[in-house]
């Protein structure tokens, strides 16, 4: 479940953990009917490069979820 950090004094924070993202492509990944496969990898695009060096963006991304081409792969 999300996390919110409110003090009342800055922008509130809410996170979603990369465990949570996770869960929730593979079940996307399922919904498609590819509950066989396994999970290869996680594209993130943005339009706009981060800057330097920066790990927060102000552009919510597009996420794609790459899963095996061979049925059966999953593993557990």
């Amino acid at each position: 479940m999300p996390r919110i950090m409110d003090n009342g004094r800055t922008n509130p924070l809410i996170t979603v953990t990369r465990e949570e993202i996770e869960t929730w492509l593979r079940k996307l990944a399922d919904e498609a009917g590819f509950a066989d496969r396994e999970s290869c990898a996680v594209h993130i695009h943005v339009e706009h490069e981060f800057i330097g060096g920066n790990t927060f963006h102000p552009e919510t991304p597009e996420l794609t979820l790459m899963v095996s081409n061979i049925p059966n792969s999953r593993q557990g």
